[in-house]
């Protein structure tokens, strides 16, 4: 990261992330598929109120100390279709 992540940016992501949660989760739906899978992946439910606690408790720190360590793993590059031909032009 070039520049510290400021705090208003910082709350405005949370508040995005907690309202797609919370529209994503007024489907009964979404909710059953939601607990299905993650009970199947992880043996356990979280519940939307747990999940929203976390997102709000993200801090710049963890925002710079996870983008640190992704930065520092090699890119990848997937291509697929017509695009392939363009590769050269778009590294």
């Amino acid at each position: 990261l070039t520049a510290p992540l400021g705090t208003a940016e910082l709350a405005r992501a949370r508040q995005q992330v907690c309202s797609a949660l919370l529209m994503g989760y007024e489907s009964r739906l979404v909710q059953v598929e939601d607990v299905g899978t993650q009970w199947l992946q992880t043996g356990h439910y979280t519940l939307v109120r747990e999940m929203v606690e976390r997102v709000m408790g993200v801090t710049t720190d963890d925002i710079t100390r996870v983008a640190s360590q992704m930065l520092k793993q090699p890119l990848s590059l997937v291509v697929m279709g017509p695009s392939l031909r363009r590769i050269p032009t778009l590294l």
